[in-house]
């Protein structure tokens, strides 16, 4: 179930990247800077937390700059749905310095106006995020299963 949820989110990603890189604007594409520099902040404290948040402003950039109102908060609605499992992939090893990245091409996409390389890139981000998700739940049980058979 909720990697159907993703699938549709990845695609939802991936249009409004699409769209942001025909209609972005200069004052949004310096917002859009400004949430990479708070996430590189972030990723390089180690901080999954202050991550979170500034990669939620990041992509609330694009979707805002799509100008599409109703993308904007069907993204949205999926969103809150699966932000438990959008937080908790945060704290697989490296996965912050992964993220960072694949907002940068996501970014350099948008700002070159490549609609298809910002769509890719954008659905590419969000669908790595089922094998993250994925890899914590199995790290999880293993820990759990290791530590029941110690018991």
């Amino acid at each position: 179930m909720r990697a159907a949820r993703f699938e549709v989110m990845a695609e939802l990603e991936g249009m409004a990247a699409r769209l942001c890189a025909r209609r972005i604007e200069r004052e949004s594409i310096e917002r859009l800077e400004d949430t990479l520099r708070a996430c590189e902040r972030y990723a390089t404290a180690g901080d999954a937390d202050g991550y979170y948040y500034a990669n939620a402003d990041f992509h609330g950039v694009v979707s805002e700059a799509c100008g599409n109102e109703y993308l904007r908060q069907q993204a949205h609605a999926l969103k809150r749905a699966l932000q438990p499992y959008r937080r908790l992939q945060l704290r697989v090893p490296d996965r912050m310095r992964r993220s960072l990245a694949e907002h940068r091409a996501i970014a350099d996409a948008i700002v070159a106006g490549d609609a298809e390389a910002a769509e890719n890139a954008a659905r590419d981000h969000v669908l790595v995020q089922v094998k993250e998700f994925s890899q914590l739940v199995r790290t999880w049980r293993h820990l759990t299963d290791s530590a029941r058979d110690a018991g």
